[in-house]
C-alpha cells in the first residue's frame, strides 16, 4: 500500500519539479500505530459489511476517543461481543433494532453491572456510528438496564457492645 501511494505521489507532484528526487521521499514504513495495525488487520465481519465509515467509527470509538487503556479493553470486548451475535444471527449493523438489543441482553449470562457495562459501551458504539452515518439511529439509547441494588453491604454492622471490646 505504501508503495502504492509513494508511486502516485511521485507522478503527480515530484513529475513537474526537476529538484525533488525520490531520495527526499520515505523508502520505509514507520512503525505501525494500534490503530493501523486494525485497519490493516481483519476487522469484525458485521464492521466489514457495514463499509468505510462503520471503519473509521469503530476505530475513532476505540482507539480516538477511550483514553483509558482499561476501559478501552472492556469496551472493545464488549463490542465485540456484540458484534459477533450479531454475526452469528445474520444481521447487518445498519439494521439492528432496539429489539435485538433486548434479545441479546437476555442472552448474556453475566452479572447485572458487567450487563450495564456492556450497554455503557454499546450506547457508545452506536453513537459514533450514527455521527459518522453508518447508522440511521442508536438502538441501544431506548434499551434501559436491570435495576441492580445492593441491600446490604459486605462488611458486617457491629453492636455498640463489640464496639467497646474493641476500644
Amino acid at each position: 500500500m505504501l508503495t502504492f501511494l509513494r508511486n502516485a505521489y511521485r507522478k503527480t507532484l515530484f513529475s513537474a519539479c526537476p529538484l525533488m528526487n525520490d531520495e527526499l521521499l520515505p523508502t520505509r514504513a514507520f512503525g505501525q500505530t494500534q490503530a493501523r495495525k486494525l485497519a490493516d488487520s481483519s476487522l469484525p465481519t458485521a464492521i466489514q459489511a457495514a463499509g468505510h465509515a462503520s471503519a473509521f467509527a469503530y476505530e475513532e470509538f476505540l482507539f480516538g476517543q477511550i483514553r483509558n487503556k482499561h476501559t478501552r479493553r472492556a469496551y472493545t470486548h464488549a463490542v465485540n461481543r456484540f458484534l459477533a451475535w450479531v454475526h452469528q444471527h445474520e444481521l447487518s449493523l445498519p439494521q439492528v433494532t432496539p429489539k435485538d438489543v433486548s434479545d441479546y441482553f437476555e442472552t448474556l449470562v453475566i452479572a447485572i453491572p458487567s450487563k450495564k457495562l456492556h450497554r455503557a459501551a454499546l450506547n457508545h458504539f452506536f453513537d459514533f456510528q450514527v455521527q459518522r452515518h453508518a447508522a440511521l439511529l442508536n438502538p441501544v439509547s431506548s434499551v434501559r438496564n436491570e435495576r441492580y441494588e445492593v441491600h446490604e453491604g459486605k462488611t458486617p454492622e457491629i453492636t455498640v457492645k463489640e464496639a467497646k471490646a474493641l476500644f
